[in-house]
């Protein structure tokens, strides 16, 4: 009698977490490729409204670009393990190095695009540069 109340127990408590953590990670994995790209997108349109389109600005561009492509497979990556194997850590790591460098970026030109055209800045600018701050 006993024996059957333990395998009760272990059927209603530990079932549904293991088929809900898959279903959240598969959700979280592939909204890192749309937010990293979103971020980026965002970053790009705070900075060139703010800092007019020139010949160094073109140069900055490319090489902006090219870290862009390599923090996005980084992204892209996480996001695979993450979908794949939600257990894996490294996935996990690697996606959010792979975000942190478009959204901390966004933040900081958000916060001079505030400071550009509004003057004072609001607590998402001040969230932004602060964030800005550690990339």
């Amino acid at each position: 009698m006993t024996e059957t109340k333990k395998q009760d127990r272990e059927r209603t408590v530990g079932k549904p977490d293991r088929r809900l953590l898959p279903a959240i990670a598969r959700v979280v994995g592939w909204l890192i490729v749309p937010l990293y790209v979103i971020s980026d997108l965002a970053y790009y349109l705070f900075t060139y409204s703010v800092i007019p389109w020139n010949d160094t600005s073109l140069l900055d561009t490319v090489q902006g670009t090219m870290l862009d492509l390599g923090f996005f497979a980084f992204a892209l990556v996480g996001a695979l393990l993450i979908t794949r194997r939600p257990s894996n850590a490294v996935g996990w790591i690697m996606a959010c190095v792979g975000l942190m460098v478009p959204v901390f970026n966004s933040g900081s030109a958000y916060a001079l695009y505030v400071m550009a055209h509004g003057g004072r800045p609001d607590a998402l600018a001040v969230a932004g540069a602060w964030a800005g701050t550690w990339y």
